[in-house]
């Protein structure tokens, strides 16, 4: 569900002031896919990517908890990156940052 973590309690050291309609571009177990957004009736203002290799947006995601308070969003594909020789995907549909970008906003804007 798009609404964020309920969590805030634990971490009350952090102040949050992040805008309505901020959301995280990852695949978390939370995380919706950024078809579903039109029957959720959710509208993305602002779209945050953690900009890296796989191995390090994962540990950027680990070492900032206040990441996990944000709704999250994933993309639902299988196709491989243009990049694929280059880097190497953890599985098909994990793209590049780039490529993820303009994947979820195409999406988004089909609302």
């Amino acid at each position: 569900m798009l609404s964020g973590s309920t969590e805030l309690e634990e971490y009350e050291e952090f102040e949050l002031d992040v805008s309505p309609g901020s959301v995280l571009l990852f695949p978390s177990e939370e995380a919706v896919g950024v078809d579903c957004l039109e029957a959720m009736n959710f509208e993305v203002k602002n779209l945050i990517v953690l900009d890296g290799t796989w191995s390090k947006a994962k540990r950027m995601y680990k070492e900032n908890p206040w990441l996990k308070f944000l709704p999250h969003l994933k993309l639902n594909l299988d196709k491989m990156s243009l990049y694929s020789e280059v880097r190497t995907q953890p599985k098909a549909g994990y793209l590049s940052t780039i490529e993820s970008i303009r994947v979820c906003t195409e999406g988004i804007g089909r609302q």
